[in-house]
């Protein structure tokens, strides 16, 4: 049953990484399942914190599958239902790869 028992914690981040691990090398489907099996047996708190990345997930496999469309819808909503500690990781890293390319140029 969904949510009954919570999933450890360590259990979560190592399922959660693998999931990071196969976006990273470009197998969304991968991920999302990976992410789909958190969703399935965690707990509300766990269900949230995995909903956007589930999304972000599905919404490149719409991309790739050329449903432009949806998959931009997808990524938005990944967006918003992503926790604090995401957004702000993705904020940090955008400002990252900007400084990058600034030091690159002056190179």
């Amino acid at each position: 049953m969904r949510g009954e028992e919570p999933i450890a914690m360590n259990t979560f981040l190592k399922s959660f990484n693998l999931g990071r691990k196969e976006l990273n090398k470009g197998d969304f489907y991968k991920a999302q399942e990976t992410w789909e099996h958190l969703w399935k047996y965690g707990t509300e708190k766990e269900r949230f914190n995995i909903r956007g990345m589930i999304q972000l997930s599905v919404g490149l496999i719409k991309f790739k599958m050329g449903q432009f469309d949806a998959g931009i819808y997808l990524l938005k909503k990944s967006i918003k239902n992503t926790s604090w500690v995401f957004q702000k990781k993705i904020f940090l890293m955008k400002m990252y790869l900007i400084h990058l390319k600034n030091l690159r140029r002056v190179l």
